[in-house]
């Protein structure tokens, strides 16, 4: 189990990252998951008044939802790293989430034998407080997506809604 200090640590920065993030519109509207003051049923209600609105004036919708199977365990560091850059994120609080993040280990115990330190592979940690606000960072960009058109793409946590 990851410390008690650790924990705590990764709260403030999970909280603190929000807060920017938040404040200066970096995540756009139709990011639906992990958000503060948005739940995940407003773009829910958002889809049933689009469809309700297509049916009025006789025109069909069309819809396709991505679930992002394994999620937290496929996002890959760099391209992260890369996104927090891009959405001006201070570099000091980046290095620090990728200290935390590349310098994960686990050691396995059994009565008193003990492994050796092994790297965990890459991914976000389950249960960690900055998983799901780096989680929403890495989907951003597909969230962010316009179809031409009347089309929109409306995120849930690890499920995406494209429709038109």
């Amino acid at each position: 189990m990851q410390n008690t200090v650790g924990k705590l640590l990764e709260k403030i920065v999970a909280q603190r990252l929000t807060t920017y993030l938040e404040l200066h519109d970096k995540f756009p509207p139709t990011l639906g998951g992990y958000r503060l003051n948005k739940e995940t049923w407003f773009n829910a209600a958002v889809f049933a008044y689009d469809v309700y609105e297509g049916f009025q004036i006789k025109e069909e919708t069309c819809a396709a939802v991505l679930d992002l199977e394994d999620a937290y365990n496929k996002v890959p560091y760099d391209y992260l790293m890369q996104l927090l850059l891009k959405l001006e994120v201070n570099p000091i609080l980046i290095r620090w989430i990728a200290a935390v993040l590349f310098q994960r280990k686990i050691v396995l115990r059994c009565g008193s034998w003990s492994s050796e330190p092994q790297m965990i592979c890459p991914g976000l940690p389950q249960g960690s407080p900055l998983s799901p606000v780096l989680f929403n960072v890495y989907t951003v960009m597909i969230t962010e997506q316009q179809l031409n058109g009347k089309g929109r793409t409306l995120s849930f946590a690890d499920d995406i809604l494209i429709y038109r």
